[in-house]
């Protein structure tokens, strides 16, 4: 059995601001979140912010394109304070997986679908609601901060 602890995987640190990756852009790795804040989220067609979900100091980032078998990624991510991430390959996401067995690839590409599918519905109505983000919304500065990076 591949253990991850098994791979030396790189840290990556990010300043308040700065970009983890966009949407549509190619996804070749996931995050996790050592430290830090990141906000996921996505621009409607007015350009509103349209949170969907945030990670702090613990969680996952980037996973929805590998689980998915998308080439990219699906929402913008940017840290919205000093982060430290640990990036992990797509490939060996998908090595660990093609060990873990078929039922546990089939149970998290079904589960990524229905958030995806979620997530569209999401973007599309311009839901915001404090649930889809951990409890809480992006205040007017993290907006801010969004909307200057992602512009």
């Amino acid at each position: 059995m591949i253990s991850f602890m098994d791979h030396n995987f790189k840290e990556v640190t990010l300043d308040e601001g700065e970009i983890l990756f966009k949407k549509d852009t190619k996804c070749d790795y996931c995050y996790i979140v050592r430290t830090g804040h990141i906000a996921c989220f996505s621009l409607s067609s007015d350009k509103r912010v349209v949170p969907i979900f945030s990670v702090k100091d613990s969680g996952l980032v980037g996973e929805d394109c590998i689980f998915s078998e998308e080439p990219t990624h699906q929402y913008n991510a940017i840290a919205l304070c000093k982060s430290i991430l640990i990036k992990i390959p797509r490939k060996d996401v998908m090595l660990y997986l093609n060990e873990a067995g078929d039922w546990m690839k089939n149970i998290l590409f079904d589960l990524s679908d229905k958030v995806s599918n979620t997530s569209e519905v999401v973007i599309e109505h311009k839901i915001v609601d404090e649930r889809l983000n951990g409890g809480e919304l992006f205040s007017d500065e993290e907006q801010k901060i969004l909307l200057k990076v992602i512009s």
